[in-house]
């Protein structure tokens, strides 16, 4: 792993597991001091608008909520600890059947420790990665070809199947243009199944790829599992599909 990558290893005693991939890029800019909102209740102010992926910050693009709901869809006896040195997959037993997850700018990782990861997923783990870059590594083990593209906007909604998810892109006090990633003309590897779980456009955001007795979930766009993405309701409802899902 580089340096910019935190891995993070949820561990329980049971047979379903969670390790989680978090980056972390610092940053310290200071946002805007405190104001109230229109009914006089205290306003929340962010002191770090630059601080990403931390799985203990508060702030807007920390991700202490989705930590926490995480908890939430917990067992008794499962855990969750990190770690962030090199070949940690290799402490995780065997036997069990965890659930690996990245969440940051870039994921990226030696190619043994890949190649160690979708061993595992095709023996029954499954693998969430949401980043904007995925190595191409990993990509070319799935894929045979995949395309990306973008939406350069304020505002994206989400469609999956049955449901819309609307999103804000926002820095400070402002409401701010992005990219907003999405992965098109893709065509996977010989004998992996897909199945498109949300999309926007003609772009699609997440995707599941079947992989033995696994499953990996693609996810274009980070920032919707931040602080800042879950505290609405639409951000809120949509994190937990994926809570379930996994």
């Amino acid at each position: 792993m580089t340096r910019k990558v935190k891995i993070g290893l949820i561990l329980g005693v049971s047979i379903l597991m969670l390790l989680i991939f978090v980056l972390i890029t610092q940053g310290g800019k200071t946002a805007n001091a405190n104001t109230t909102t229109n009914n006089g209740a205290p306003k929340k102010t962010y002191s770090n608008w630059n601080e990403r992926y931390d799985l203990s910050s508060n702030e807007p693009f920390g991700l202490v909520h989705w930590n926490n709901s995480m908890k939430l869809h917990l067992n008794a006896n499962q855990s969750i600890n990190t770690i962030d040195y090199l070949y940690s997959i290799d402490t995780i037993p065997k036997t069990s059947k965890p659930t690996f997850m990245f969440v940051g700018d870039h994921f990226v990782a030696h190619e043994e420790e890949i190649d160690s990861l979708l061993t595992r997923v095709r023996n029954g783990a499954n693998l969430f990665i949401a980043g904007y870059q995925i190595d191409g590594v990993i990509l070319k083990k799935l894929f045979r070809e995949l395309e990306m593209g973008f939406y350069y906007d304020t505002i994206i909604t989400l469609a999956t199947s049955n449901k819309s998810f609307t999103f804000v892109s926002q820095y400070e006090d402002f409401t701010v243009a992005t990219d907003w990633n999405g992965y098109k003309n893709f065509q996977t590897s010989d004998s992996i199944e897909h199945q498109v779980i949300s999309g926007f456009g003609n772009l699609v955001n997440n995707i599941k790829l079947k992989l033995g007795k696994g499953s990996v979930y693609l996810n274009s766009i980070p920032q919707l599992y931040t602080n800042h993405g879950l505290l609405s309701k639409d951000g809120y409802d949509y994190a937990n599909l994926w809570l379930k899902e996994i």
